[in-house]
Formats: C-alpha cells, structure tokens, sequence
C-alpha cells in the first residue's frame, strides 16, 4: 500500500447476541450433556468437535456404562473398526466399567481385553455376536463375582456345562438370557403322541413321580434328562436368579418345575418358543407367585424382558431399492451398505500408529470416524 493511501480500519463483524462458543462450556456441563448420548455418538460425533469436547469425553464416569447396540453404524463399519472403537471406550472407564452391551462386532479378543482392564463387570450383553462362544464367554464372565446380568441372545452351542460354570463362579448372578431360534445341541424331533393320556392323569408332582417309577422306560427317562440338562444346570447352579429368559430351548415341564423349585427369588420367566413345555394346571400353580411369564408368542413382555432384535437399529430398504445382481440375496443385503470406514480404493487405512485420543491425529480420525 503506498503511503498517500489513507489505512481502512476493519470493524469485526459481531456475533448474534445469543450465540456463544459452545466449545467454553465448563467440563462439568459438558460431561451431563454428553450423557445424555450414547457411546457410538460421543467416539464418532460429540468427542471429536474441538478440543475441549474431546477432553470431556474422556471423563470415566461417562464410560461405566457402555451401550454399543441399536445404531445403524453398527452394520455400516467393518467388524474390526467397531472393536476398535470398543476397547477405546474401555480404555477411558480407566477400570471403572460396570456395563458393557454390544450388538454384532463382539469377538473373544475384545472380551479379553475388557477382562484385563476391568473387575467391576456387572452386566454383560451380547446381541448376535456369533464369534463368541459359549466356552469363551464362560471364562470371561468367571472374572467377574459380582456380575448381575448376563444375556448371549441369539447365539448357538450353549450346553449345559456353560450354566454350571458361569452359575458356580458369578454367584450373584440376577439375570440370564440365552435366545436362540434354534437349539442344535438338544432340539431332536420325538413324538409326545404316546405320553399325552399319562400327562393327562398327572398331578402337579407328577413329573417328578415319572423320574421315581421303576417301571418308567430307559428312553423316556433319558429323553427328558437330554431335553432338561439346560434347566437341570440353571436350577441347581443360579439360586439367586430374578429374570430368566431362554426362548428356544428344549426343556419340558420337568425342567420346569425344577427352574421353580430351586430358584426361589425368580420373578419374571421367558420360556417363549419353548415347544416341549406342556402347560397344565398343576405347572400353572407353580409359577402363579411370578411377576411374569411368557410361555407362548404374540404376548407383550415384561419391560425388564426386552429382548434386543439381531436387526434392529439396521436401516432397512426396499426390496427394489437392493442391487441385484444375483438371485441369492443373502450376501448382498449384508453388504449393501458401503462401509465408510474404507478408502476410496475399498482398502482400509493403517490404523496400527493412530490413537483417537491423540490431538496430532485428530483431523484424520475425524474423517474416518466421522458421520
């Protein structure tokens, strides 16, 4: 500028009268606020705003309770981004992590992982995650005394030695749910044609009376034990049991009876797609002091019963709306979704030296994690 121009002082342009940086807001209010949200929105959305909303969301007491279910993400992400994502969370409860619930992504590693950083467990959910297995599962929750809640919902293989281990080390154990569609292990076609006039003439005790007969056939006292090992397991190993919810299993009234009789705290029971249960008036009495029992499908449950779909959250489409390239659909709907935690070239980033708390990495995790 030559010196015969005269110098333009520039006047700010001022803000609105309401408006205000948010970013000033004091840790206390921001960690209310935050929650309020779940951990998915605070790792890819409220966390990574600025730098003060990052370092709000690293209080631990935000992350004693980890809810990583029902979010539409979760079917987006690739497994191992989610997992990743996952031991983040842990990682800031700094050992404090009394809740962990996740839907899909869980694999045995993460759990080892969350039982080598916490020993205040007292809920664990696990909604269709089909890489845990029930062995593993089972030692992970030996870890934890006092864990209260326990669910593995529609998983497969869960035999009898899993409820008398986790029952023998989690002895305050309050609630167990194990859904399945389908029992593999004990779900074997019989014909209950031929019992049906002797369950007729049954008292209410008169199942017990079939195990005491000395003329009771070697085959039907088997089938029953093989139908109730399950139930025989949870009555004599889960004596402080107040939820119960083991939809598609396979024990009858027997099994039953004995859930009843050594489970004397047992207020709300969940026995849906149960086929081999034959209610009677006797097996009515038994459970008339429950708060609750679902015994059949298209009744309404208990709150405390809620049951988490496999799907839901998920973003559903149109069937037209789908690509079809193929007759079989099964792997194109999994993969319809694109997943935006990939490259432009499909490839996944080099995560192995990134950490989401790092400040120095932060604009490059804000475009991976971002929404």
């Amino acid at each position: 500028m030559s010196p015969s121009c005269p110098k333009v002082e520039v006047e700010p342009i001022p803000l609105p009268g309401d408006a205000r940086d948010w970013s000033e807001l004091p840790l206390d209010a921001l960690s209310v606020i935050f929650a309020k949200l779940g951990a998915i929105e605070i790792l890819m959305g409220a966390g990574l705003v600025c730098y003060s909303w990052l370092e709000a969301a690293k209080v631990p007491e935000l992350w004693r309770f980890v809810d990583m279910t029902r979010h539409k993400l979760i079917f987006k992400k690739d497994n191992r981004v989610m997992c990743a994502m996952a031991k983040v969370a842990v990682d800031r409860s700094a050992g404090k992590l009394e809740s962990f619930w996740g839907q899909k992504f869980v694999t045995c590693n993460l759990l080892s992982y969350i039982g080598e950083r916490t020993s205040s467990l007292k809920s664990i959910r696990l909604i269709g995650c089909t890489s845990v297995f029930c062995e593993e599962l089972s030692v992970f929750a030996a870890k934890f005394p006092l864990l209260e809640e326990l669910e593995h919902s529609y998983a497969f293989g869960i035999l009898e030695e899993f409820y008398k281990y986790v029952g023998s080390k989690c002895p305050q154990l309050r609630c167990l749910r194990v859904n399945a569609e389908f029992d593999g292990v004990h779900q074997v076609i019989h014909d209950d044609s031929e019992d049906e006039e002797e369950e007729e003439e049954e008292e209410e005790d008169g199942v017990d009376e079939l195990f005491n007969d000395p003329f009771c056939e070697e085959e039907d006292v088997m089938w029953h034990e093989s139908k109730n090992a399950d139930a025989f397991a949870i009555a004599e190993n889960m004596h402080e049991l107040r939820i119960l919810q083991i939809s598609g299993n396979s024990l009858t009234k027997k099994g039953v009876h004995d859930i009843l009789k050594n489970c004397p705290h047992l207020e709300l029971l969940d026995l849906s797609d149960c086929w081999n249960v034959k209610v009677d008036d006797g097996l009515r009495a038994r459970w008339a002091h429950l708060k609750h029992v679902k015994i059949t499908e298209g009744q309404t449950p208990f709150q405390e019963l809620h049951l988490i779909d496999e799907h839901e959250g998920r973003e559903l489409v149109a069937y037209e709306d789908l690509p079809h390239g193929d007759d079989e659909m099964g792997d194109e709907w999994d993969n319809y979704y694109d997943d935006i935690s990939l490259l432009s070239d499909g490839s996944e980033p080099d995560l192995s030296n990134i950490d989401i708390d790092d400040i120095t990495a932060y604009t490059y995790i804000h475009d991976y994690y971002g929404l």
